[in-house]
């Protein structure tokens, strides 16, 4: 009886430490996205010749975040079956919620 709860509480302490994790990694990513993306557009900016639609820049910065959590939830959850099953579950709770 003590060894299954040890298993329990090493389970939930594994559990709480790897959400820990993907949390933190998660925001220092983002905050390291954003602040490349306003040095590379600050740097674009200030070179002459032909500028841009910041509005473009802004588009192709959300499809890399996209992308970028999309790489992740691939391999959080083990492959395209996992994948896939997260964007329908996430399907489902935005047509409850909204």
């Amino acid at each position: 009886m003590r060894n299954a709860h040890r298993d329990c509480f090493s389970f939930g302490y594994l559990f709480l430490a790897r959400t820990y994790f993907l949390r933190a990694t998660s925001l220092v990513t983002l905050t390291l996205q954003n602040a490349v993306l306003i040095l590379v557009m600050r740097y674009a900016r200030t070179r002459p010749g032909d500028m841009f639609y910041s509005t473009t820049a802004v588009v192709m910065a959300e499809i890399c975040k996209t992308t970028g959590c999309l790489i992740i939830i691939f391999f959080e959850e083990g492959g395209c079956r996992g994948l896939l099953r997260h964007l329908n579950q996430v399907k489902y709770w935005l047509h409850v919620l909204c």
